[in-house]
């Protein structure tokens, strides 16, 4: 006898197919140009029985943008309903997160190498990637790229 399937099982799995071919295929995090690993739904799909009794659809069409985990758990379920304001909110997020790194001043290679091989030098270096990393993340974010 054949096993019937219920709904909530088929639509698992194609969640499931569509993050596994964002991550095979390295498309960039909507929101920061990180390589995407999750769907982002806009609005929140908590809020979109609310748009349709209020007759919003035309104003918040509902989409799916490919993002990182990083800034789709950033984003939750937070009443923010456009790309644009996402966005701003994300940026926003990643200044405040990782403001320690964006704090650490700008070295010369020979001034990291004065530091010496040791676990200075390596901290110094990896907040120096981490710093950068996140400065190009905000620009995306913020649309200056």
């Amino acid at each position: 006898m054949a096993r019937k399937t219920n709904g909530y099982a088929i639509r698992a799995a194609q969640s499931e197919k569509r993050h596994l071919d964002a991550r095979d295929n390295a498309v960039p995090c909507t929101y920061c140009g990180m390589p995407a690993d999750s769907i982002d739904h806009i609005p929140p799909r908590a809020y979109r029985e609310f748009i349709r009794a209020q007759g919003l659809e035309a104003r918040y069409p509902f989409i799916e943008v490919m993002s990182c985990r990083e800034c789709n758990s950033a984003l939750g379920a937070r009443a923010l309903w456009t790309v644009p304001v996402r966005k701003r909110r994300i940026a926003a997020y990643l200044k405040r997160k990782y403001a320690k790194y964006l704090r650490i001043p700008d070295w010369t290679p020979a001034e990291a190498e004065e530091m010496g091989g040791g676990m200075l030098g390596s901290y110094i270096r990896e907040g120096l990637i981490v710093r950068d990393v996140t400065r190009d993340r905000i620009k995306r974010a913020e649309g200056k790229t």
